[in-house]
């Protein structure tokens, strides 16, 4: 009896190796990390820190319990990170994604990529290609609540690529998509210049 306490404690220590962390949830205080959908916690606030580190870096992660109880960074930045995961084209989709789930849940989110498909002709693999028609559909959808779900969008996104988001006045969202394209060296990313309306 003893020796099978012993082992299904053994077994309730969990060790994660050499990923990062894809998302935080602080409200929930929920972490998922790169790879799984399972959604770990967290207990200690100030691990929060090193989650975020965890974004852009590979961590071995010792989880108990299903929570996450010790963190060890890698010293080198992510590869995907510096190089194919500034992509925007990888990444602004799957920002707008958590961010939706985030807000609205998973059945609402698809229901929004549904109408921007729909109505504004704008599949999710190409937003980072057309920001001003995923804004416009946005704006067509949640009127004034748009701007708060992209600077929400925004936030996550520059998270994710380790920069601090700062707003600028008179910026929209296709014009901070475009200096991220900049920043980062996007060049297989195309620019959309022409605003296009979308269909009623």
């Amino acid at each position: 009896m003893c020796t099978r306490k012993i082992r299904d404690s053994i077994m309730k220590i969990e060790k994660v190796s050499n990923t990062s962390v894809r998302r935080i949830d602080t409200n929930k205080r929920e972490v998922l990390l790169e790879g799984s959908a399972h959604a770990y916690s967290y207990v200690d606030d100030s691990i929060v820190l090193l989650l975020q580190k965890a974004m852009t870096r590979k961590a071995i992660f010792i989880i108990k319990n299903q929570v996450i109880s010790w963190i060890e960074l890698k010293k080198e930045v992510l590869e995907d990170t510096s190089k194919k995961g500034k992509k925007l084209g990888y990444l602004l989709p799957n920002m707008v994604d958590e961010t939706l789930e985030q807000v609205f849940k998973k059945d609402s989110t698809k229901i929004i990529f549904d109408y921007i498909k729909t109505k504004c002709h704008l599949k999710r693999e190409e937003i980072a290609e057309k920001p001003e028609v995923f804004s416009d559909g946005l704006e067509r959808l949640l009127g004034s609540g748009a701007p708060v779900i992209e600077k929400l969008i925004l936030k996550n996104l520059h998270c994710k690529l380790g920069l601090k988001f700062r707003e600028k006045k008179g910026y929209e969202f296709s014009d901070y998509i475009e200096e991220l394209r900049k920043k980062c060296g996007c060049q297989n990313m195309k620019p959309c210049k022409i605003r296009l309306k979308a269909s009623t």
